[in-house]
């Protein structure tokens, strides 16, 4: 597999993308709704158009996932990263663990997945790249 750049752009970008759209909703409630859903969908759709290839769309989802996780939690987490929560930063931290883990599985971490496989196929079809 030939790594570009713009495979690591795409990459990172549907990870900002994933990311957004959950910090947004948990910001607001405590689980995504269908909007939310359809949203992340849409944009794992956009980055397998731009991915085209199986094996980079497969590689992509995993890596911008796991990243997507870990910047949720970061962003999720950040007042106690910077000391300013005070003793509630550690039950907020352990919160923001369980409430990242119920919001992105099991149906969001699938419809991300089968979005970008969706995206591949559009995108072989239409030679998007």
């Amino acid at each position: 597999m030939k790594v570009e750049l713009l495979d690591l752009a795409v990459i990172a970008g549907w990870a900002v993308a994933i990311t957004s759209i959950i910090v947004n909703s948990l910001y607001v409630r405590p689980l995504l709704t269908w909007v939310d859903i359809v949203l992340l969908f849409v944009a794992s759709a956009m980055s397998g158009m731009m991915l085209v290839d199986l094996e980079s769309v497969v590689v992509g989802f995993v890596v911008a996932f796991a990243l997507a996780t870990v910047m949720t939690y970061i962003l999720l987490c950040l007042p106690t990263i910077l000391g300013i929560s005070g003793a509630i930063g550690e039950v907020l931290s352990s919160g923001a663990v369980v409430m990242v883990f119920r919001s992105i599985f099991p149906v969001p971490f699938i419809l991300i997945l089968i979005g970008g496989f969706f995206g591949s196929f559009l995108g072989e079809k239409f030679r998007t790249r």
